[in-house]
């Protein structure tokens, strides 16, 4: 099993590597690549990180799509920005959760600061 985890985690980083600037782990998530929020390169806040939609899709998350769905008022780039809970919130508020990782999510529309 752990084989298997391994190849579809490695698989996983590859295309997030295409779709991001950089793919990277984090301390309160290393499961799903991303890319740290920043309003100048991916318009994602401070302390959120810049998700692939079509990354996220696999692991079961359907809500990133909808947020980023220009009918719903997302920019349709296939990118959304996620805060992830610490594993102690998750455990207490959704231990039966079925995705690896709950995510606070919006759309990563935070235009850069042009001071």
């Amino acid at each position: 099993m752990r084989s298997r985890q391994s190849g579809l985690l490695a698989s996983l980083l590859a295309a997030a590597a295409l779709t991001t600037a950089a793919a990277a782990g984090a301390a309160d998530q290393n499961v799903i690549p991303y890319q740290a929020g920043d309003p100048q390169l991916n318009g994602c806040p401070s302390g959120f990180e810049a998700l692939s939609v079509d990354v996220l899709s696999p692991y079961g998350y359907r809500i990133p799509g909808l947020i980023d769905s220009t009918a719903n008022g997302g920019n349709g780039d296939g990118i959304v920005c996620g805060q992830p809970w610490t594993a102690a919130e998750q455990a207490a508020r959704e231990p039966r959760a079925t995705v690896p990782v709950i995510f606070n999510f919006e759309d990563n529309n935070l235009p850069p600061y042009e001071g």
